[in-house]
This record gives structure tokens, sequence and C-alpha cells, in this order.
């Protein structure tokens, strides 16, 4: 499990470090979901927060499924 979440912030972290500037939206936040999430995923310090909340719930789902077996 080390292993593989050091493999995935490797990859975070290199994807982040060669990323292109985000992609802006106008200011207007009723934007469609997909425009939403590109804006998130581009952007350097909104990308960080997605892999901080995909790392939590990951750690959520392997701590509920250790707790089933």
């Amino acid at each position: 499990m080390k292993k593989k979440f050091l493999s995935l912030t490797a990859i975070s972290a290199a994807s982040l470090a060669i990323a292109p500037t985000a992609f802006a939206h106008d200011g207007d936040h009723s934007m469609s979901v997909f425009a939403a999430i590109g804006h998130w995923l581009s952007s350097p310090t909104h990308a960080l927060f997605s892999v901080i909340a995909g790392a939590a719930v990951l750690a959520l789902a392997v701590k509920l499924t250790k707790k089933r077996a």
C-alpha cells in the first residue's frame, strides 16, 4: 500500500510540475460540471486539493474494505 501511495504521489507531483496554465472560468459559477472539473484539475492549487481529497477517499475505501474482511 505504501509503495502504491508513493507512486501515486510521485506521478501527481510530476504531472503538477509539468502542468500548463489553468483553464480559467469567466467568473460565472453556473458553469457545466465538465467545465468545473476541467478548472479544478488544470489549476495547480485546485489539483493539489483534488489529489488530497482523492487520497482521503481512497484511505476511507481501504479502511472500509479492511473492516469488512
